[in-house]
């Protein structure tokens, strides 16, 4: 008889998880990596199935494809510290920047790390390129970012944090992109020492964005007929009411159709909202997404209330423009919360209705995310995740009523901050959760 194999994971009763030391090791890795490909998950992780199953590793689907990551209860067991802890947009971004050094074959050698004591972030690569010139030997600070690169805005910051050091001491700062285009322009405005690289690792066939096996939520289709009766709508909406969605006609004579009236519903709304979240395609349309296979759409995973660190979903953003996948999952969540919005206000997706402030732009800061229309007047629409800061919104209500809107309807993910804006700021606030 054969001797019995030593577990690769042990969950115990608490739901505690012991690792093998080795697994714990390739653990740290990936954390300090940022994320992995699949080909590296296969080399270092044969027991990636069981870690995904125990929460501790998930996928996230990017410009460069699909990338495991930890979680924030992996990056826990491997005793990573709250200020070690890194959000997923750090990790992919760590991810990309590794990845896209490979891709351009340049090296991290011992003689340029004297240059990290110039990036205050930490985040920083120190390493040696093929741009050695008059006055410079090539060595170069290097930060990549996704999906769509460095704003100009965040340009600015780096210019002003390393200009001097980098022309006094001879080196470069070199930013790296997925954007062919995005900050080639002021990068140009400082060629001695500042350059953007467009640059999109390869990665195996295996990783592409339709290898996402783990479900983005737990899914039972509804059928082709109509999701809900006038038998069943009443209980329904109280079940949805006791989650936190008030939903109200507009909702039920959607999900009284049909299939086929349904995906048109929902292409009609996407065409107005821009985005909407895998969550609400089910919830708010009775879908799945083979219904709607031929739509953009980027997965990821992100902590949709800014005041609760601890909670992370997993989401898929639909979007009505393909460029729209390369913005940040922050406002491609925002969106949606806006899109949430639009349903709870029971408003149709009539554009001479609701004209949604979500553009392939930037968002302006004195404009709201919507702008609700009725006989009456106009109405400005807000959604806040929870990270405006009483000055923020002080400013941002000031800027709305120097607009002349009518009123102002304000969305929140969380129950304890909608009472709260609500009270001090006599606000109509709504209770939004795409998620």
């Amino acid at each position: 008889m054969s001797a019995p194999t030593t577990p690769k994971i042990v969950v115990a009763e608490e739901g505690d998880v012991v690792l093998r030391r080795r697994t714990h090791t390739a653990l740290q890795q990936l954390h300090a990596d940022g994320a992995w490909r699949a080909d590296e998950v296969a080399a270092h992780l044969p027991e990636a199935a069981d870690l995904y199953g125990a929460g501790l590793l998930d996928r996230a689907s990017t410009v460069i494809g699909t990338l495991t990551l930890l979680t924030p209860r992996g990056q826990r067991l491997i005793g990573s510290t709250a200020r070690q802890a890194g959000s997923v947009s750090r990790q992919l971004d760590r991810a990309y920047t590794r990845l896209a050094l490979k891709e351009l074959g340049w090296s991290v050698t011992p003689d340029v790390q004297y240059l990290r004591q110039y990036d205050r972030t930490g985040r920083m690569t120190a390493v040696m390129t093929p741009f050695a010139g008059e006055g410079d030997s090539g060595a170069a600070l290097v930060i990549g970012k996704m999906p769509g690169g460095f704003s100009n805005t965040g340009i600015r910051h780096l210019i002003t944090r390393l200009r001097s050091n980098a022309l006094r001491r001879g080196f470069w700062v070199i930013l790296l992109s997925p954007s062919a285009r995005r900050g080639q322009q002021l990068a140009a405005t400082h060629p001695a020492w500042l350059k953007v690289i467009h640059v999109v690792p390869r990665l195996p066939q295996a990783s592409s964005q339709d290898d996402l096996t783990v479900p983005i939520f737990a899914f039972k289709g509804p059928g082709d007929d109509p999701v809900i009766v006038p038998e069943t709508e009443q209980l329904t909406l109280e079940r949805l009411a006791a989650r936190g969605h008030y939903y109200g006609p507009l909702w039920v004579s959607v999900l009284s159709r049909p299939r086929a009236a349904r995906v048109a519903a929902f292409r009609q709304a996407l065409a107005v909202d821009r985005v909407i979240s895998g969550h609400q395609l089910f919830r708010l349309y009775g879908l799945e997404p083979s219904d709607v296979h031929d739509v953009h759409h980027v997965d990821t995973q992100l902590k949709p209330v800014h005041s609760d660190a601890a909670q992370v979903v997993h989401a898929r953003f639909y979007v009505s423009d393909r460029r729209l996948i390369q913005r940040d999952v922050t406002f491609l969540s925002h969106a949606a919360g806006v899109a949430e919005m639009r349903v709870l206000l029971n408003v149709p997706p009539d554009p001479s209705r609701w004209l949604t402030g979500v553009a392939l732009g930037r968002r302006e800061f004195c404009k709201p995310d919507a702008v609700l229309v009725t006989e009456f007047g106009r109405t400005a629409v807000e959604y806040d995740t929870g990270s405006y800061t009483r000055s923020v919104i002080a400013d941002k209500l000031g800027a709305f009523r120097d607009q002349s809107y009518e009123d102002v309807i304000w969305g929140v993910p969380g129950e304890a901050r909608r009472e709260r804006l609500a009270q001090e700021w006599d606000l109509r606030v709504l209770l939004t959760r795409w998620f």
